[in-house]
């Protein structure tokens, strides 16, 4: 049986061209990305997860004269963000998200972006994910990803851009109570209702800080 990340990369290599032919700038047009944007020193560094293309946060970050990094499973995705800017292919790198993280110093990134990503890892890893993702960000520094409206689902598409793929997610509530059990900060939400392939999908965007300090507990002297 195919490892599900395999699944999932197989299902990006076979759909990159058509995937990225579905997409527009809207999101970073939306409220909450400038609002994500605003907590970003200017000239500081963000990680985007599962970054396809590069289209359409790389140009926006660049724009607005932020560091980007962008990593994807997909040779072929990566393969399509460096032809499409190749001044700046020393930018995108094939990553798997959570082996990524896993490997990164501690306040590496001034922001983390994850857009349309997380529900490809299998969910039974996304608290890990989200711990990781609290030691790689600075102090205070936002993360924004989505999640489905639909509740938690998982479970695999047959025939998605002409690919089979793997869907895990859990309800935005757990991601919510998750996320402040990590010491991490809601600072705003947003459902967004989109037409993709010819069905409305409803989306939940999710911007949290991270904890003002990354002090450990179990190191903390009550004396």
């Amino acid at each position: 049986r195919m490892d599900l990340i395999d699944l999932v990369r197989h299902g990006y290599e076979k759909a990159a061209l058509p995937y990225r032919q579905t997409k527009d700038d809207s999101v970073v047009r939306l409220p909450i990305f400038d609002s994500f944007l605003s907590l970003v020193p200017v000239e500081s560094s963000v990680l985007e997860l599962g970054c396809a293309s590069g289209y359409p946060v790389f140009p926006k970050l660049t724009e607005k004269n932020r560091g980007y990094l962008g990593i994807d499973l997909s040779q072929a995705q990566i393969d399509l963000a460096k032809e499409t800017y190749p001044d700046h292919a020393h930018c995108f790198e094939v990553a798997e998200m959570s082996d990524f993280v896993s490997r990164c110093p501690d306040s590496s990134f001034s922001g983390v972006l994850a857009m349309f990503a997380i529900f490809h890892l299998p969910r039974v890893k996304h608290a890990e994910l989200f711990s990781h993702l609290r030691r790689v960000l600075r102090p205070g520094a936002p993360l924004l990803f989505t999640v489905p409206a639909r509740g938690a689902d998982e479970g695999f598409e047959e025939d998605w851009l002409g690919a089979k793929m793997f869907w895990s997610s859990f309800s935005v509530e757990w991601y919510e109570v998750t996320l402040r059990d990590l010491g991490f900060d809601l600072v705003c939400k947003l459902r967004q209702d989109k037409k993709f392939l010819g069905d409305v999908e409803s989306t939940w965007y999710l911007l949290f800080k991270a904890p003002p300090q990354q002090t450990d507990p179990a190191l903390v002297d009550y004396n």
